[in-house]
């Protein structure tokens, strides 16, 4: 199975610095390969990977590793991420689809859309619902 693993950098500094983000797999998974990000303001850099795995259900750990100088120091970081991997389970994802242009003071539908990504069906009823933020309201509610 091949899917996207995604590494978030935060980067709190006002320097530039340049981080270099691995990943530590399983045996017999593999990935995209090694990636830097050079981040030049406080913020969050996020980074892509993609991810192939082996079919042998489990859950297994993922580290991701990330690497920097400041301010002449090598510094390093790691984070372990839990996985599941199954051959019978459903995956969903939501995912909102709005229009990128609408017009002024025009009303626009916006729709969650849900795709199941995993290998099985759903069990039972699934049942989806949105909060909204304070100050929002729909717009033909119902």
């Amino acid at each position: 199975t091949t899917e996207y693993f995604n590494v978030t950098v935060m980067h709190p500094f006002n320097d530039t610095i340049e981080y270099n983000v691995s990943l530590n797999l399983p045996s017999g998974w593999s990935y995209s390969g090694t990636q830097t990000v050079t981040a030049t303001a406080p913020g969050n850099y996020t980074l892509k990977f993609n991810l192939t795995s082996s079919n042998t259900p489990n859950n297994y750990s993922i580290i991701a590793n990330v690497n920097y100088t400041y301010p002449a120091n090598n510094k390093g970081l790691s984070d372990n991420k839990t996985v599941e991997m199954n051959n019978n389970i459903p995956i969903l994802e939501i995912v909102r689809e709005t229009p990128k242009v609408v017009g002024k003071d025009k009303v626009f539908d916006s729709i969650l859309t849900i795709h199941n990504k995993g290998c099985a069906a759903t069990s039972g009823a699934t049942v989806v619902k949105e909060k909204l933020s304070t100050g929002w309201v729909p717009a033909n509610p119902s």
